[in-house]
Protein backbone atom coordinates (compact mmCIF):
# COMPACT_ATOMS: atom_id res chain seq x y z
CA UNK A 1 0.00 0.00 0.00
CA UNK A 2 3.04 2.28 -0.25
CA UNK A 3 2.15 5.37 -2.22
CA UNK A 4 -1.59 4.69 -2.23
CA UNK A 5 -3.45 7.87 -1.36
CA UNK A 6 -7.05 6.66 -1.53
CA UNK A 7 -8.93 3.52 -0.60
CA UNK A 8 -8.33 0.70 -3.05
CA UNK A 9 -12.07 0.04 -3.39
CA UNK A 10 -12.75 3.63 -4.48
CA UNK A 11 -9.93 3.60 -6.99
CA UNK A 12 -11.03 0.27 -8.49
CA UNK A 13 -14.68 1.37 -8.68
CA UNK A 14 -13.73 4.53 -10.56
CA UNK A 15 -11.49 2.58 -12.96
CA UNK A 16 -14.25 0.07 -13.75
CA UNK A 17 -16.91 2.73 -14.20
CA UNK A 18 -14.58 4.73 -16.48
CA UNK A 19 -14.35 1.76 -18.88
CA UNK A 20 -18.10 1.15 -18.98
CA UNK A 21 -19.00 -1.17 -16.11
CA UNK A 22 -22.48 -0.26 -14.89
CA UNK A 23 -22.76 -2.71 -12.01
CA UNK A 24 -19.88 -2.72 -9.57
CA UNK A 25 -20.05 -4.53 -6.25
CA UNK A 26 -16.98 -4.25 -4.05
CA UNK A 27 -16.42 -5.78 -0.65
CA UNK A 28 -13.44 -5.17 1.60
CA UNK A 29 -12.30 -7.26 4.51
CA UNK A 30 -9.33 -8.00 6.72
CA UNK A 31 -7.96 -11.52 6.78
CA UNK A 32 -5.12 -13.29 8.54
CA UNK A 33 -2.35 -15.01 6.61
CA UNK A 34 -0.40 -17.60 8.54
CA UNK A 35 3.11 -18.58 7.48
CA UNK A 36 4.41 -21.76 9.06
CA UNK A 37 7.99 -20.52 8.99
CA UNK A 38 10.10 -17.49 8.16
CA UNK A 39 11.09 -19.30 4.96
CA UNK A 40 7.42 -19.36 3.90
CA UNK A 41 7.03 -15.64 4.65
CA UNK A 42 10.16 -14.84 2.63
CA UNK A 43 8.81 -16.83 -0.33
CA UNK A 44 5.63 -14.74 -0.17
CA UNK A 45 7.56 -11.48 0.05
CA UNK A 46 9.74 -12.45 -2.90
CA UNK A 47 6.79 -13.48 -5.07
CA UNK A 48 4.37 -10.59 -4.42
CA UNK A 49 4.96 -6.83 -4.67
CA UNK A 50 4.22 -6.21 -1.01
CA UNK A 51 7.43 -4.42 -0.01
CA UNK A 52 9.13 -2.34 -2.70
CA UNK A 53 12.70 -3.52 -3.40
CA UNK A 54 12.45 -6.30 -0.79
CA UNK A 55 15.84 -7.88 -0.12
CA UNK A 56 16.31 -10.65 2.48
CA UNK A 57 19.77 -9.49 3.56
CA UNK A 58 19.01 -5.76 3.62
CA UNK A 59 15.67 -6.28 5.39
CA UNK A 60 16.91 -8.93 7.84
CA UNK A 61 16.31 -6.82 10.95
CA UNK A 62 12.71 -6.18 9.88
CA UNK A 63 12.18 -9.89 9.27
CA UNK A 64 13.49 -10.66 12.76
CA UNK A 65 11.25 -8.00 14.27
CA UNK A 66 8.25 -9.36 12.34
CA UNK A 67 8.94 -12.87 13.59
CA UNK A 68 9.29 -11.65 17.19
CA UNK A 69 6.09 -9.60 17.07
CA UNK A 70 3.78 -11.90 15.12
CA UNK A 71 4.91 -15.47 15.84
CA UNK A 72 2.24 -17.64 17.45
CA UNK A 73 1.90 -21.36 18.03
CA UNK A 74 0.29 -21.54 14.54
CA UNK A 75 3.10 -19.68 12.78
CA UNK A 76 3.76 -16.08 11.78
CA UNK A 77 0.35 -14.38 11.57
CA UNK A 78 -0.06 -11.23 9.51
CA UNK A 79 -3.17 -9.18 8.82
CA UNK A 80 -3.97 -8.46 5.17
CA UNK A 81 -6.49 -6.20 3.46
CA UNK A 82 -8.52 -7.90 0.72
CA UNK A 83 -10.88 -6.49 -1.88
CA UNK A 84 -13.31 -8.61 -3.89
CA UNK A 85 -14.95 -7.16 -6.98
CA UNK A 86 -17.91 -8.27 -9.06
CA UNK A 87 -18.58 -6.11 -12.10
CA UNK A 88 -20.84 -6.27 -15.15
CA UNK A 89 -21.35 -4.01 -18.13
CA UNK A 90 -25.14 -4.53 -18.18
Amino acid sequence: MFGVTERVALSKRRMLENVGFLIVEIKEYLATEIFRSMKDLIIRLNSAPIIPRFDVKRDERYLQLTEEMFKTDRGIETEVHRVTIIAAKS
